[in-house]
């Protein structure tokens, strides 16, 4: 299983309050695999249309965040908002069924408040 995968099932344990999720996280750990799991869930999240999957697949990635000494935030903080411009986009009002792919690269970030990177 990828190790994305395995953090998301791990943060879903988590929230039932059950033991899997330590066997899970500890697992991923013993490889040295949490950064690429966290990486993971925030690029799937990217190229999931579904905002209810997305935002399990962030709070993964958020999960799976608070074991790591030091993890770059731009990263989390720019698909978010970058999901927030595309969900926009895509609302039935607009109509625009614009892809993660398809999203310009200048565009990415647009979302961003004004003073932050």
């Amino acid at each position: 299983m990828a190790p994305g995968a395995l953090l998301l099932e791990a943060q879903k344990e988590y929230e039932k309050e059950s033991q899997k999720a330590d066997e899970y996280l500890r697992e991923i750990r013993e490889q040295q695999l949490l950064p690429e799991a966290v990486g993971q869930c925030i690029e799937a999240a990217g190229y999931e249309h579904e905002p209810d999957t997305q935002k399990s697949l962030l709070r993964a990635a958020s999960f799976g965040k608070c074991f790591l000494d030091k993890f770059p935030p731009e990263g989390f903080v720019r698909m978010c908002q970058d999901l927030r411009v595309l969900n926009a986009i895509r609302d039935y009002q607009i109509g625009i069924p614009l892809t993660f792919t398809q999203y310009p690269p200048a565009c990415r970030g647009i979302g961003a408040v004004p003073g932050h990177p």
